[in-house]
């Protein structure tokens, strides 16, 4: 049904090793701008650094989207280590994606006595009362990968330029692409992954032959990604391109497989 196969982009080996090494230096850059602002908060201005002294260890809470995600799992295992390299103590609270359960970890983690908080929402907005709360008691608060509103308490925040990423996406798919039928995988909740498909978007509407004949809602997560995009192949949706927001490796292992089998549209990671 689709004439496109996935040799219209550039997916070979020694482009996929490129990718990974990329995004495994991104995550590398964000670990360790969290862990240097945990540090400046909590390991300088009179503390006693024996570690030795475990009676005045410091409690860091963590709470991150969602732990389904590679991106998520090395910052908490980075920021965890040198927490604990310096005698203090890191509880980890995953919320599966869910803003609620988020906002309700995140009390229990203040109940607990948490000295500061690392927090990646799962819904920014969602989470104004919890942090305004966390600030009234002390708590420093983190934030990385999805900005707050300005309104929103928060001590440091660390986040790329999603946006930018976008459109640095976008351009070079347009030196690909002079025409496109194209599906875009969305995240509506989280505000990083809208400020990329906005930024996308908005440079490939540029061209007015790429057209977007369909948005689906993924939030991030390939096991909710795929059937997805499966159901729009079932109903005969005339696409070839996929716009994939992240999860890059699992998203094309799988395509990967299922292309062996029949024509397949093409990914664009």
């Amino acid at each position: 049904m689709l004439s496109r196969l996935c040799r219209d982009h550039n997916f070979e080996e020694g482009t996929m090793k490129k990718r990974n090494r990329f995004f495994r230096t991104g995550i590398v850059a964000v670990c360790n701008v969290v862990i240097l602002a945990v540090f400046l908060f909590f390991f300088f201005g009179g503390r006693d650094f024996s570690l030795e002294q475990k009676e005045d260890a410091r409690l860091i809470g963590a709470s991150y989207m969602t732990m389904n995600n590679e991106f998520y799992t090395i910052i908490s295992e980075e920021v965890a280590y040198w927490v604990e390299a310096e005698g203090d103590r890191m509880i980890l609270r995953d919320p599966a994606l869910d803003c609620g359960r988020q906002a309700s970890q995140i009390r229990e983690l203040l109940d607990l006595g948490i000295s500061a908080l690392v927090v990646a929402p799962a819904d920014a907005d969602s989470l104004a009362d919890v942090l305004t709360e966390a600030r009234d008691r002390g708590v420093k608060v983190i934030v990385v990968d999805t900005a707050v509103a300005d309104d929103i308490p928060a001590d440091c925040t660390i986040t790329s330029d999603n946006y930018e990423a976008g459109v640095i996406i976008g351009k070079y798919f347009l030196q690909k692409h002079n025409t496109a039928k194209l599906v875009v995988m969305t995240h509506e909740s989280a505000r990083s992954a809208r400020e990329r498909v906005g930024g996308f978007l908005d440079t490939v509407s540029a061209n007015e032959n790429i057209l977007v004949v369909k948005k689906i809602e993924c939030e991030g997560q390939v096991e909710i990604a795929m059937p997805r995009l499966q159901e729009a192949i079932d109903e005969g949706l005339d696409f070839d391109t996929v716009f994939c927001l992240n999860d890059l490796a699992g998203m094309w292992k799988t395509w990967k497989r299922k292309s062996a089998e029949r024509q397949l549209p093409s990914l664009f990671l």
